[in-house]
């Protein structure tokens, strides 16, 4: 059996919380990966979640439900957001796929010589993204659909 690229500790503290939690989740061992999703409190509706499991850490991606478009123009007016929406930011970031336009949210929690996480970690980890992805979400979507300038867009989340 191939050795695993990632903390069983950590991965098991993620499964267990999800369950404690009651939320519907899909393992996938042989990567150390966790899938899950959420129902947002905005227009985007849902963001599919991915725990990523390391040996010292875990990565959770928000996906977004809607791309940047393939268009050069719009994936430019995209990462302006994404850019001035992450300026200041003390935890995680908005990426973009430039190849498929697919943003998400990214955050990371180090966990200490690959001890597993506490309940309250995870928590903190994970809706500190969702926050995140709530807060900036409809304005994502008016520079998506051209409706506001990166910089408008990005002024209303944060008022």
């Amino acid at each position: 059996m191939a050795e695993k690229n990632y903390s069983e500790k950590i991965f098991k503290a993620v499964e267990e919380y999800l369950t404690e939690k009651d939320w519907k989740f899909k393992t996938m061992e042989d990567r150390g990966v966790i899938q899950t999703g959420l129902r947002l409190r905005n227009k985007l509706k849902s963001t599919d979640i991915a725990f990523r499991i390391h040996q010292e850490d875990f990565v959770i991606t928000l996906v977004l439900p809607i791309g940047a478009g393939e268009e050069a123009e719009d994936l430019a007016r995209v990462n302006e957001f994404l850019t001035r929406a992450n300026y200041g930011m003390r935890r995680g970031c908005f990426e973009m796929d430039f190849n498929d336009g697919e943003v998400g949210f990214r955050i990371s929690q180090y966990c200490d010589a690959g001890q597993a996480p506490s309940s309250d970690a995870i928590e903190d980890t994970l809706f500190i993204g969702v926050a995140m992805v709530e807060r900036y979400g409809d304005a994502f979507l008016k520079v998506v659909y051209d409706l506001a300038t990166p910089e408008e867009a990005v002024d209303e989340a944060e008022s």
